[in-house]
């Protein structure tokens, strides 16, 4: 899968709105915990209980401006975000979510 690391800081900064991989259900439930403690409201259209969370398959879509995160829609947009190279690792993520903190408070 390729990566393209300037239209993902592109999206961080400019769009709010990200696209996160999390390959293994540990790493998933972490990324969940991680984002609540932040103060992130996960998708209730996408997951009624946070039990489920890491039972799907597909990406985490994470809104960096409201606060949400739920699951990208389908396939389709899994595959169309892969291939755009707009679809990071959670270790990306953490990364450039520490980042954009910074910045965010100047």
């Amino acid at each position: 899968m390729r990566v393209d690391t300037d239209r993902i800081a592109r999206k961080f900064i400019e769009e709010g709105r990200v696209f996160v991989r999390v390959p293994v259900e540990d790493g998933c439930i972490r990324l969940i915990d991680f984002l609540e403690s932040e103060g992130f409201a996960f998708g209730e259209r996408d997951c009624p209980e946070g039990k489920e969370v890491p039972e799907r398959d597909l990406p985490l879509v994470i809104d960096l401006a409201e606060k949400r995160d739920g699951y990208m829609g389908n396939v389709t947009s899994a595959a169309a975000a892969a291939g755009s190279g707009v679809l990071m690792s959670d270790r990306d993520f953490y990364l450039l979510y520490s980042l954009y903190e910074l910045i965010k408070q100047g």
